[in-house]
């Protein structure tokens, strides 16, 4: 930039010589006649009160080098031809925030002008030839007007154009063919207008159909940012999108869509990003997203969709980001078709009951897992989501952490939210294992205040008085302690632990106790009923011994015990000196068994029940009492 002519600055101005500036903004002034340096390239009028542009009250003509002109923010209302004759290097003007209730005529006579700025002014209407044919604009800012529609012929004559911002108008038309002259367009706002109706002041609705307009071949083949968000459209054709093969983003947020065709994406193979948010969709046709192959972004939150086929994105291998947050889903099973890229899955505000103990385990990039305000009764497995950075799951009935969940894993983990479940305490095993956690919420829990919270405030009161407590726990231990209310016991309802726990002997916890909880518990009942059992058993031998020894002594008054060798000499053959043949007609036996529970005498032909000790006995009939002959085992 040159440096300013030696000429004297307006009064109540600002001028800089050496980059060629003069900044008269903010001053109040409603007119600028005094003679500017010719050299000039920059000049800053806004926020006055400028009502007119005219050579009268804004003789800029000898302005030949002035490359940026703003007027911005002031009470403009029109510009008298010939205002803006002689800026033949001007590239950049900006006349927003005024009261322009047309695009000036002479924008035509701005052969160099690159970017124009006409916002927030009151111009309704766009007529045909309003830009020249050799116009060189690439940027252009119609935002917040009152345009009601786009005349077919409007920018046909900007084919240099390449940012098209229509963005908070009432446009509920667009021509056919009105975008056929921009075939460099790549960014395109049409968002907070009244698309999906046939009139301004109708309630037809009217399919929205991006094709008609640009019907010259090629002449969306730069386009690749799309907002149609914030609109009233309600129905898409089909092919609304098929010209549209370059586009990356693709806007459809706050419409009133409740169907999409399953071929409607199906052209867009360089789709990077779709958002569909806060619509009416009820469900996904399977082979909605088959084609966009490139896609990494997907935004449904916040519609009435209960399902999800399965596979529904199992060909987008780049697949980012899912936020299906806000919905009616119940059913899990697609979370397993998923593809292995994802980052992160949003999928808070459903109605969500169980997770699936793999539904993670093949996501290794996964970085954010949001599941707040469902219905889950159990903390949702982890598997090797080493990258994992946050972790939302407030608002369910989880009443409980595993303790195999495998905190210290997740060293990139800084923020836990737990709050608004059912956890009536907090592991101190679990919680010792996180890693270095910037937030860990757990409010709004109804915790039972007792010795099992009680490691916590032996950390807490350490953090106090400076002494070392692990690293892992010192970011997050005081404020997760001090948000901690007491449902349990009754007494304590309402109150913060750390105020019950000043006096450690209202949770009536020892040291011991606190630091063994339930698991030293456990092991000591264990013991006791290892001493019980082994009592029984040691009772029920020396029962077992002393009855067999009653069972072996004879009967008072009873003759001696025959020998083996005895009974063989009547007649009774043996083999290594045990009975071998007996007779039934004069010989019974009994068991040791049957003799114990005072049973009659059986027949020797009854050996099915093995018997371990057999008594032989002689008749009464024969002697006239029972005496016993001998015993052997059979």
């Amino acid at each position: 930039m040159g440096i300013l002519a030696d000429v004297p600055c307006p009064d109540g101005c600002f001028c800089d010589k050496f980059n060629a500036l003069v900044d008269c903004s903010r001053r109040g002034i409603s007119s600028l006649s005094s003679h500017l340096p010719d050299n000039t390239r920059i000049l800053l009028c806004q926020k006055n009160t400028f009502q007119w542009i005219s050579e009268n009250n804004f003789n800029i003509t000898n302005l030949r080098r002035l490359r940026k002109l703003s007027l911005a923010d002031n009470l403009i209302t029109g510009v008298l031809r010939g205002s803006f004759a002689r800026l033949p290097q001007l590239v950049r003007l900006n006349m927003s925030g005024n009261f322009l209730l047309r695009i000036p005529h002479d924008i035509r006579l701005l052969k160099s002008l690159n970017e124009l700025d006409l916002s927030r002014n009151a111009i309704k209407s766009i007529m045909s030839h309003t830009f020249h044919k050799d116009s060189k604009l690439e940027v252009l800012f119609l935002t917040s007007n009152q345009l009601t529609s786009v005349d077919s012929e409007a920018f046909s004559t900007l084919e240099h154009l390449q940012v098209l911002s229509l963005r908070n108008n009432s446009i509920s038309n667009i021509g056919r063919g009105a975008l056929s002259g921009t075939t460099a367009l790549e960014e395109l706002d049409i968002s907070m207008n009244r698309l999906g109706l046939n009139d301004p002041d109708g309630d037809d609705v009217v399919p929205l159909n991006v094709s008609d307009w640009f019907t010259t071949p090629n002449s969306s083949s730069y386009l690749t940012s799309l907002y149609l968000n914030d609109n009233l459209l309600q129905d898409i054709t089909w092919d609304a999108f098929n010209v549209l093969t370059s586009l990356h983003t693709l806007d459809l947020h706050s419409n009133l869509i409740g169907h999409l065709y399953a071929d409607v994406f199906q052209e867009m193979t360089s789709l990077e990003v779709l958002v569909v948010n806060q619509n009416q969709l009820e469900a996904l046709p399977l082979q909605l997203f088959k084609q966009s192959l490139k896609l990494r972004h997907i935004d449904l939150h916040d519609n009435l969709i209960s399902d999800i086929p399965i596979g529904t994105f199992s060909t987008n291998r780049l697949l980012e980001v899912i936020n299906m947050a806000g919905n009616q889903l119940i059913a899990t099973a697609w979370l397993l078709h998923i593809p292995m890229t994802i980052t992160e899955l949003h999928l808070s505000n459903n109605l969500l009951d169980d997770i699936p103990h793999s539904a993670f385990k093949f996501l290794p990039n996964l970085q954010i897992l949001d599941l707040d305000n469902n219905r889950l009764t159990g903390f949702p497995r982890l598997w090797n989501n080493t990258k994992l950075s946050r972790v939302q799951v407030a608002g369910n009935m989880i009443s409980s952490i595993p303790q195999d969940t495998r905190f210290h894993l997740y060293q990139d983990l800084v923020f836990l939210s737990l709050a608004r479940n059912s956890l009536d305490t907090l592991n101190e095993d679990v919680c010792m294992s996180l890693p270095p956690l910037q937030e860990f919420l757990v409010d709004e829990n109804p915790f039972e205040c007792d010795c099992r919270l009680l490691w916590m405030d032996y950390l807490y009161s350490d953090l106090l008085q400076g002494a070392e407590i692990p690293p892992n726990v010192e970011p997050w231990i005081s404020n997760t302690y001090i948000s901690m209310v007491c449902e349990h016991p009754t007494a304590y309802r309402g109150s913060m632990l750390a105020d019950i726990a000043i006096n450690r002997h209202n949770l009536g916890c020892s040291y011991f106790a606190s630091i063994n909880g339930v698991s030293g518990l456990v092991i000591g009942w264990l013991l006791v009923l290892g001493v019980v059992v082994c009592a029984y058993w040691r009772w029920k031998c020396k029962s077992a011994e002393k009855r067999m020894r009653a069972w072996k002594r004879p009967p008072p008054g009873r003759h001696k015990k025959p020998t083996v060798s005895d009974i063989s000499r009547h007649g009774e053959p043996k083999v290594n000196g045990r009975v071998k043949n007996y007779d039934p007609s004069t010989v019974e036996y009994i068991s040791q068994f049957d003799r114990e529970s005072n049973n009659s005498l059986t027949n020797v032909g009854e050996r099915d029940r093995s018997p371990a000790c057999v008594c032989l006995l002689q008749p009464e009939n024969m002697t006239g009492n029972s005496d016993i002959l001998t015993e052997t085992t059979v």
